[in-house]
């Protein structure tokens, strides 16, 4: 497909596709921070917040070994939208859902859609960045997808972690403003242009077989056992997300004794381990992009970009604004008698 050198469609496009690969990670960690409420709706225990966060994983791990290459055959726009509705399909299923089973069916189709969206979106970035920008390296369109991808999923955490604090409904109103999101991000990606055609006629569909290249493979076993790592780490806060608030309470030995000075005591308590927990990561996250920029100063948008890359943060601050939700309502019930 024959496109302007310099042209301005490209880099509209661009940042219509950051967004909209941004609201489907964000939009994948809603659920994070709300499975301490999900448990008091459905009584299930935390071993089945495993099974659920499992479900995901399964989707997206699917999704990217069976379908990963189909944008390099139909193209990145032509793949990409369908992915979007089905992360739509997720969010509508997760708002008129009301029980369990709902619950992990839409973990699923939402693990789906992320594997999809992952593989399509970033080389969509990188070509969209190619044309709209062709005098510009490629470390722009790279390091926006990172940011988009990993950051994205602090994003969401952190908002549906606030609105579940103060909207009435903390189980539909986050999904509902991350449906809107995703219906915009679908809306600028269909009007985006396409950046790659695809072989024709189109070869016989087969699931993608991983490979890596002999001379290359001790340096890619290093790299993704360190990979691995970090983001069993990241999944580890994940999952323990939605449950901060009880461990901490049981940790810090405050007794459920109903007096308004213990439960005043308790939540003073708990915020002030969240904000300590918080500013550890925002810390950590500067500092460490800091650290594997070599050759290159300090520069405080850097640090900034570090924070937003680093999804942790966003799953502790949510947390917390979900236990404080909790906090508030064992203080609001009227006392017996």
């Amino acid at each position: 497909m024959t496109a302007a050198v310099g042209s301005k469609p490209h880099q509209r496009a661009f940042w219509a596709v950051a967004f909209a690969f941004l609201a489907v990670m964000a939009f994948s960690t809603v659920p994070s921070p709300l499975y301490g409420l999900y448990r008091e709706r459905d009584h299930f225990s935390v071993f089945m917040v495993t099974v659920i966060y499992a479900v995901y994983a399964l989707g997206v791990i699917g999704a990217l070994l069976l379908a990963g290459q189909l944008s390099d055959w139909y193209g990145r726009r032509r793949l990409l939208l369908p992915a979007l509705g089905i992360a739509i399909v997720s969010a509508i299923v997760f708002v008129a859902s009301k029980s369990l089973t709902g619950l992990i069916v839409a973990r699923l189709i939402n693990g789906i859609s992320v594997g999809i969206v992952a593989a399509t979106a970033t080389a969509y970035l990188s070509e969209l960045h190619a044309i709209g920008r062709p005098e510009a390296t490629p470390m722009r369109a790279q390091l926006t997808a990172s940011a988009v991808n990993v950051g994205g999923l602090g994003v969401g955490a952190l908002v549906a972690g606030v609105l579940a604090q103060w909207v009435a409904d903390p189980l539909t109103v986050p999904y509902l403003v991350f449906l809107a999101a995703l219906l915009v991000g679908a809306v600028g990606v269909a009007l985006a242009p396409e950046t790659h055609e695809g072989p024709k006629p189109r070869p016989r569909y087969r699931p993608q077989r991983l490979s890596v290249p002999h001379d290359a493979r001790r340096q890619f076993v290093a790299a993704a056992l360190s990979a691995f790592m970090a983001f069993a780490a990241q999944g580890l806060f994940t999952g323990l997300a939605g449950l901060t608030a009880g461990r901490l309470r049981r940790a810090m030995g405050v007794e459920d004794d109903g007096a308004e000075d213990s439960v005043a005591r308790e939540e003073a308590l708990y915020n002030d381990k969240a904000d300590e927990l918080s500013r550890s990561y925002m810390l950590g996250s500067a500092l460490s992009l800091w650290l594997n920029q070599p050759n290159v100063g300090f520069k405080p948008k850097r640090s900034t970009l570090g924070f937003a890359s680093n999804p942790d943060a966003g799953f502790i601050v949510g947390s917390r604004c979900t236990a404080s939700r909790r906090t508030f309502r064992s203080t609001s019930r009227p006392s017996p008698g």
